[in-house]
């Protein structure tokens, strides 16, 4: 029999004594073992931890420049977006001498995506009622933004014994909303600009700053626009 034969047997029987002596493990490095596999887990578990704290705090500076991005657009002009919503015949708009502002009596929109969300909301349901489809013009969002809803070549019908030579605008929200400031600047662009190409089927025949601005309730008997009246009345300055 070479050494490495007689070393393998020599092995195996020391190991057979072992077990039969209860001695297989060596329970002290066991129990050392034991102790530091939880502390590597409990460490595991911290760098784990660190990692969601920091993927947090990343998705959250992520946030904070998305709004700062927008900010810094609409400190320039606001982004404009057409719903391109699907529209029944509707009577077309001759001369328009004034604007007239709303809310849409629901949530406050709680940014762009979600305000558009809510007009096509709005829009289906104008549709299920069998009517042309959603009543006014223009949306201003919570950020900013001026959202193309009915054509600006047609009359809305947002005003009661008014529609016809006016536009109608809204922002949501109701009793008890304000307008934000990016809403606002966005109000006083388009009181300027709502005549530029820019505006596609939102564009205007005439500027709106021209026009007289008044709010819903001044000529039918309703809580619309609620606090956002004087934004309305003041062309997006107050």
């Amino acid at each position: 029999m070479d050494d490495d034969r007689l070393d393998d047997k020599a092995e195996a029987d020391r190991l057979r004594d072992q077990r039969e002596k209860g001695e297989f493990y060596d329970q002290q490095r066991l129990a050392l073992l034991n102790s530091e596999l939880t502390i590597a887990n409990a460490e595991l578990l911290q760098v784990r931890k660190n990692i969601q704290r920091r993927r947090s705090r990343l998705q959250r500076v992520r946030r904070n420049l998305k709004k700062q991005r927008v900010r810094f657009r609409n400190s320039l002009r606001p982004k404009i977006i057409d719903l391109d919503l699907g529209f029944r015949p509707m009577a077309t708009q001759g001369s328009v001498d004034k604007v007239i502002g709303h809310y849409t009596a629901g949530p406050q929109d709680e940014n762009t995506e979600d305000a558009i969300r809510l007009c096509r909301i709005y829009h289906q349901a104008h549709l299920n009622q069998g009517w042309s489809g959603e009543a006014y013009m223009l949306c201003f969002t919570v950020e900013g933004d001026i959202l193309l809803l009915r054509p600006a070549k047609y009359v809305g019908a947002h005003t009661l014994g008014y529609n016809t030579g006016s536009y109608g605008i809204m922002m949501h929200g109701t009793t008890g909303d304000n307008p934000t400031a990016a809403q606002k600047k966005s109000l006083q662009w388009w009181a300027k600009n709502g005549s530029n190409k820019m505006m596609g089927s939102g564009r205007t025949t005439v500027i709106p700053g021209k026009l007289k601005w008044y709010g819903h309730n001044d000529f039918n008997p309703t809580s619309c626009p609620g606090n956002f009246k004087p934004t309305y009345r003041a062309k997006g300055k107050a």
